[in-house]
């Protein structure tokens, strides 16, 4: 089994516990959900892993500039004389 099949398989059977348990589970991710099987190798592991994602998620989908450059610590030289 390769390193990562092991890894969706690990995934795919903590969101299956956390799933059974009733306990949510938070992504963060730049991905569109239209993208995210496209992502997987295994499409079966893929469909068990984003059932338990995306079926009754909230996604919040944010709009704008990204905050690490509004508020990036190196800014453009200045023009002003």
């Amino acid at each position: 089994m390769t390193h990562e099949r092991l890894t969706m398989r690990k995934i795919q059977e903590v969101l299956r516990l956390k799933w059974a348990c009733g306990l949510s589970t938070l992504v963060a991710t730049q991905v569109p959900v239209s993208e995210y099987h496209g992502r997987f190798p295994d499409p079966t592991l893929a469909d068990a892993i984003l059932d338990r994602l995306v079926h009754n998620a909230h996604r919040l989908n944010l709009l704008g500039e990204s905050q690490r450059k509004v508020h990036s610590a190196v800014r453009p030289p200045s023009t002003d004389l």
